[in-house]
């Protein structure tokens, strides 16, 4: 217990003061379908972030690292906090910019208008399942939203 004659007692940390909710990370990101997740762990918390759910996503230095090695030799990427940027160094480029709500969709975008990445590609595939499933969700929510159909389907 605190002596009370003291009137500067030493504060304990915030975990061991009981009924006080111990601060959680800041960190969010966007989902395929560009609602915000926020990450619940501690602050200061080491390796993914994790939401509720219990989905996780990487940080985003680790992700902006793995952009520039696919992907560095013809693009420039960035995070917005909210969205994934990616940039062609060319300006005359036939698609100079691609924004995303998540790096998988970022890769699937490049990949759909630039082709293979230039850099090394672990799936070897144009898209992989998570990316493939994330596409499809995606158009089937603007189907939904703006009644928008492709070319030729009626």
């Amino acid at each position: 217990m605190s002596d009370l004659t003291n009137p500067h007692p030493t504060p304990r940390p915030r975990e061991e003061l009981p009924g006080v909710p111990v601060p959680v990370c800041a960190e969010t990101h966007l989902n395929s379908y560009g609602s915000i997740r926020r990450c619940c762990l501690p602050t200061g918390h080491e390796g993914d972030h994790m939401e509720a759910g219990g989905d996780t996503w990487e940080p985003p230095s680790v992700v902006l690292t793995r952009l520039y090695e696919r992907w560095g030799r013809t693009h420039r990427f960035a995070w917005t906090g909210r969205f994934w940027m990616a940039t062609h160094h060319n300006p005359r480029s036939h698609w100079r910019s691609e924004i995303e709500p998540t790096p998988e969709l970022l890769e699937a975008s490049l990949r759909r208008h630039h082709g293979a990445p230039s850099g090394p590609d672990p799936e070897n595939a144009p898209l992989t399942p998570e990316e493939e499933w994330a596409w499809r969700q995606q158009g089937e929510r603007f189907k939904r939203q703006w009644g928008l159909t492709e070319p030729g389907s009626g």
